[in-house]
């Protein structure tokens, strides 16, 4: 899924492998593709999707997926078979990204993820 661009304008996509969600900067072929960051998700993680989808679709949602232009930095929201979920942040600037834990949720609370031209000017 489409989530943002980079520095250099090339497209940058999440997707999921196996049981890993993964942030890839698109190269103009497939070996030139770079994984940004391998495992976005914590361990258990079974969605970056709030709303349910149907069985064989990846679950990854733009509403839970927030890349700041040119793809300074990353925030998503997990999903949790228990009903739970954690927005975590992520500097992608940084020589080895690291994900900050913002919050940890029951099934109960809502969190927005807005895009960066949604927030108004400081």
């Amino acid at each position: 899924m489409p989530i943002g661009y980079a520095p250099d304008n090339s497209l940058i996509i999440m997707r999921q492998v196996g049981a890993q969600f993964e942030v890839v900067q698109v190269g103009a072929t497939l070996q030139q593709d770079e994984v940004l960051l391998s495992n976005v998700a914590p361990p258990g993680a079974v969605s970056l999707c709030g709303t349910p989808v149907p069985v064989g679709i990846v679950p990854i949602c733009n509403s839970d997926i927030a890349l700041a232009p040119y793809a300074h930095a990353l925030v998503i929201q997990a999903y949790y078979k228990d009903g739970t979920h954690k927005v975590i942040s992520y500097d992608l600037d940084s020589p080895s990204p690291q994900g900050t834990l913002l919050l940890t949720a029951d099934s109960h609370t809502q969190v927005q993820l807005i895009g960066w031209d949604q927030l108004p000017p400081q």
